[in-house]
């Protein structure tokens, strides 16, 4: 069975099939399971299941609200793509210029100031987080400080929700 890739507190969008729910709409995922299968009369599988909840802010009457949870087949789940206007509104800085990540690739880096609990949590790095955005605007690099490059490479944001996760850091983040 293929790897699930949605864990509680991702922000994901759905194509709109999930009762209830509505393309382009915002949703936190509250749980998943990967080990649920239900085959089709036309012998299609579907595996994993998601279950949904609303974002904070979201009233009665917004489009795709949702009364209660919801659950998703992960094939009904759309990732949001990671943009730069996502991480300026979460309190990332971004570079003023291109910088070299490795021999060829350039990018735009983006940094967050963290508090002193980071640096007793682990010494990859000293006071701030930084990842770069690749020159083709798709691919997402973790860096710390000393400008070590751990390939984490990640496309959408709960893959980014997955590395602030596995750092200790708060992985809630503003749509």
């Amino acid at each position: 069975m293929d790897k699930l890739c949605y864990i509680p507190g991702d922000l994901v969008m759905t194509n709109g099939v999930p009762l209830g729910t509505a393309k382009d709409v915002v949703y936190r995922v509250t749980s998943s399971d990967p080990s649920k299968i239900l085959k089709l009369d036309d012998g299609t599988v579907l595996k994993g299941v998601v279950c949904l909840e609303n974002i904070e802010g979201a009233e009665l009457g917004d489009k795709g609200f949702l009364l209660g949870d919801c659950c998703a087949w992960v094939k009904d789940i759309v990732p949001i793509n990671l943009v730069p206007a996502i991480l300026e509104k979460n309190g990332w800085n971004k570079s003023t210029s291109w910088f070299y990540v490795g021999s060829e690739e350039r990018g735009y880096q983006f940094s967050k100031e963290l508090d002193d609990k980071w640096d007793e949590l682990d010494r990859m790095t000293y006071g701030d987080l930084q990842i770069s955005q690749s020159e083709n605007l798709r691919d997402w690099k973790y860096i710390n400080e000393c400008n070590h490059y751990f390939h984490f490479e990640f496309t959408y944001v709960h893959e980014l929700q997955h590395l602030l996760y596995a750092l200790h850091i708060d992985s809630n983040l503003k749509i």
